[in-house]
């Protein structure tokens, strides 16, 4: 967790975008047992460095590295720190929403689980239903007949789908 210095609060917009949404996300998604994604200090050996294969750059590559790291299984140990005002003398260059919104897209499309298996999974059952649905006969839905063709006409396109794709 963050620790802020006297003088550099955390505005609360980024506290709930960035903090509190974003690293919930990833601990869900992802069992990385780390309260604070975004926390720019790391420290890593070159071995683990070699291991994570990291491959964006900008904010992304942060919670790539929490990422990466939970799924290799690798130590991840958090250490607090003090969080100081920024002496550079110019307005943050951050933006919280967009920004949030760049690593909430980002954990998603490292996470097979949420983007491939759920979907996957509701159109399978939503399938199974429709299926179920017909083997009492033909059955009448806007105007349009559903029967045994439409049957084997679905399961024939699924399974040429499953096996050449597009």
């Amino acid at each position: 967790m963050r620790w802020t210095a006297s003088g550099a609060l955390l505005q609360i917009s980024a506290a709930i975008s960035s903090h509190l949404l974003i690293s919930l996300i990833g601990r869900r998604l992802f069992h990385a047992p780390v309260s604070d994604f975004h926390c720019g200090m790391r420290g890593l050996s070159q071995e683990a460095l070699r291991k994570l294969e990291l491959r964006t750059g900008g904010m992304e590559i942060a919670t790539e590295m929490v990422v990466k790291a939970a799924a290799r299984k690798l130590r991840i140990v958090e250490v607090p720190i003090t969080l100081h005002l920024d002496g550079r003398g110019r307005p943050p260059h951050l933006r919280t929403w967009r920004d949030g919104w760049r690593h909430l897209r980002f954990m998603v499309v490292l996470s097979p689980r949420f983007v491939l298996l759920l979907p996957g999974l509701a159109l399978m059952l939503i399938g199974a239903v429709a299926l179920a649905s017909l083997a009492g006969g033909e059955r009448e839905w806007l105007g349009v007949a559903f029967g045994v063709h439409t049957m084997a006409n679905g399961a024939g396109r699924a399974s040429r789908r499953a096996r050449f794709g597009p």
